[in-house]
């Protein structure tokens, strides 16, 4: 902005005198200018550079082009479509141009096309963090390959780990393809690869990534058995994930940690191997890892789709008196009513107590999501639902005057039905 403000105060009108003043200015902001040919167009190399404080056309889309489905559009080049601003009055400026993608990659145009000297990699970085839309990276990957003998290997790694980070595959294989010429891929590179591939559920693909990264005399690490073991979870593949967990680990001397776990638990739950998944929790806690609240969670919901609300209750039990965790409200609600239709009324009303001493959720979330949208429409469970309502008005719940009104209508309806 201050360079910005500097060129203005020279810029108006372009005379002969002013002309030095606005050469310091691009001198101190992007280094001392190259040799030209011809001196002569000493002023209109300013007047172009000025043009970086205009905002360029939007890049034209292909009919039918949509944003969120790029991964179609490989051989579509977003460079092409992109006109480079022309504007050579600073009337009407836009502040915003030179922070966005295409305000860069105007600059970038118009200082290496007359020769002036500028910090290239440091530029093309601020284009990747202005990255918004994947039309945006599409965008920055063709402009890479124009500007590919002036770019560094960091260049191509920030905008590797920005591809990956919105998960554009298609991006990142062109963008690893073009790194091939400039520097070796890395176990950081091969993990990335892997890790989005098993994201998208693309399992033959990681793989022949992991082979690559061996062939190049790389070791795979835990980052990348986590990445696979994920990928083979979210594929319901769970005897690959398990293989993985039980073989490949261990010829590598790798150690799982609790992202492994979850990984591996998740699919198993997923499975409705419910056994396995219990054994997987006592065996990570008894290495010292604490499960996080989504690995407890999972195993309830598992419980609860087998109908075994006991072991259910159990999990309960340990996620609050382990880690402090209250599984999610949707949960409890289920676990509630099934512990109640099996008529173990006792463990029922022990995790109904648990759950208003948590503090987790609202007294009004309780009320509605337990008693109203659960008990309540069960009439078999209408004396169970007048008793928790004496719980919860014994224990000094808060509740609104509608919440009020919809169970005393559902006591009523108890009433009516007695």
């Amino acid at each position: 902005m201050a360079v910005r403000k500097r060129l203005l105060s020279c810029a108006y009108p372009l005379l002969q005198e002013n002309q030095s003043g606005l050469a310091s200015v691009l001198s101190s902001a992007f280094g001392a200018p190259a040799s030209q040919k011809n001196p002569s167009n000493l002023s209109k190399i300013f007047k172009l550079a000025t043009e970086l404080l205009q905002k360029p056309e939007t890049p034209k889309q292909p009919q039918g082009h949509n944003n969120n489905n790029n991964n179609n559009n490989n051989n579509f080049s977003f460079l092409k479509a992109f006109t480079f601003s022309d504007v050579s009055s600073l009337h009407h400026l836009d502040p915003n141009f030179h922070k966005s993608v295409y305000g860069c990659a105007s600059l970038l145009d118009v200082l290496t096309k007359h020769g002036i000297a500028c910090n290239v990699p440091k530029l093309f970085c601020f284009m990747i963090l202005q990255c918004a839309k994947h039309s945006d990276f599409l965008f920055v990957i063709d402009f890479s390959i124009k500007f590919k003998s002036l770019l560094t290997p960091n260049c191509y790694k920030a905008l590797f780990d920005s591809l990956a980070s919105v998960s554009l595959l298609s991006g990142m294989k062109r963008v690893y393809t073009e790194m091939l010429d400039v520097v070796s891929p890395g176990v950081h590179t091969y993990n990335t690869m892997v890790n989005v591939y098993c994201k998208h559920g693309y399992m033959v693909e990681s793989n022949q990534f992991v082979c690559k990264m061996i062939l190049s005399g790389l070791a795979p690490n835990l980052s990348t058995f986590t990445s696979l073991i994920m990928g083979y979870s979210r594929t319901k593949d769970v005897d690959a994930a398990l293989r993985v967990f039980h073989k490949n680990m261990v010829d590598y001397g790798c150690v799982p940690d609790f992202k492994c776990y979850e990984h591996l638990i998740l699919g198993i739950c997923f499975a409705k191997k419910l056994g396995l998944a219990q054994r997987l929790l006592d065996q990570m806690q008894r290495q010292g890892i604490t499960p996080s609240w989504i690995v407890f969670d999972e195993i309830v919901k598992c419980c609860c789709k087998l109908n075994k609300y006991g072991e259910a209750a159990q999990v309960v039990d340990h996620m609050i008196s382990s880690g402090g965790y209250t599984p999610e409200l949707m949960d409890c609600r289920t676990l509630i009513c099934g512990l109640y239709e099996q008529g173990e009324k006792e463990r029922a009303n022990a995790v109904f107590h648990k759950l208003l001493q948590s503090g987790e959720y609202y007294d009004e979330e309780i009320a509605w999501t337990i008693l109203i949208r659960g008990l309540r429409k069960k009439k078999s469970l209408s004396e169970d639902f007048s008793q928790l309502f004496q719980a919860m008005l014994i224990s000094g719940c808060h509740l609104s005057p509608q919440t009020h009104f919809m169970l005393n209508q559902g006591l009523q309806r108890k009433t009516q039905c007695a």
